[in-house]
């Protein structure tokens, strides 16, 4: 197993709604970015900059570090993978 989790009780709701801010600070990160939840205001996280398998990722308040830096790679039509750009492990939806 190499995704990280995050939960979601209904897509469909506002509560849900994220956007992609884009980082360009420099070449490592250049496609990366951070995904803001529009209710809260916080940023998806990896907690502790986690690398282990399965960890449950949180919204928190914005530092800029890797671990809230994520890639959006296309997988398909209308299919994204993201991955974190701080354990290169994707995101799962549970």
């Amino acid at each position: 197993d190499v995704a990280l989790r995050c939960d979601v009780v209904n897509p469909k709701a506002s509560k849900a709604r994220w956007e992609l801010i884009r980082i360009n600070k420099n070449n490592e990160l250049l496609r990366s970015c951070m995904l803001q939840f529009a209710y809260s205001g916080l940023f998806l996280d990896v907690p502790g900059s986690s690398t282990k398998s399965g960890e449950t990722i949180c919204q928190y308040h914005l530092n800029a570090r890797c671990n809230q830096r994520w890639k959006v790679v296309k997988m398909g039509e209308n299919k994204f993978m993201i991955v974190s750009v701080r354990s290169q492990k994707c995101l799962t939806v549970q």
